[in-house]
């Protein structure tokens, strides 16, 4: 499962909120992962969660969906906030900097994002 198909099934679907919802969790997460480290946290998404680690970092950075979904703000977010978003996320997850086997999928996804919001602009 990925994030587009996860954030358009069940009660999920439904919010209005979803992005408060999404915003909050990836909070929690960066707290969570600087107090126990990624190996502890993993382990209690598998236990707890019956979820691996691929899922939360599709949760986390969406490689699919709608480009405001890709690039993590809402869908009537200011200019300047989309573009503060490409460049933060392009940062994270450029093949140069992140060495990470899905960094370049990532990377590619974020770029279609930022284009589709540039068209339509």
């Amino acid at each position: 499962i990925n994030f587009a198909n996860f954030s358009k099934r069940g009660k999920f679907a439904l919010r209005s909120d979803k992005h408060l919802i999404r915003n909050a969790f990836i909070e929690w997460n960066k707290t969570a992962q600087l107090t126990l480290g990624i190996a502890p946290l993993n382990q209690i998404y598998q236990v707890v969660y019956g979820a691996n680690w691929e899922l939360i970092e599709e949760i986390l950075t969406p490689s699919s969906g709608e480009w405001w979904e890709v690039l993590g703000v809402t869908a009537d977010a200011s200019k300047d906030d989309v573009k503060k978003a490409y460049r933060s996320l392009l940062g994270l997850f450029h093949p140069d900097i992140n060495k990470s086997a899905s960094a370049h999928e990532r990377a590619v996804a974020i770029n279609r994002a930022y284009e589709k919001y540039e068209e339509m602009y």
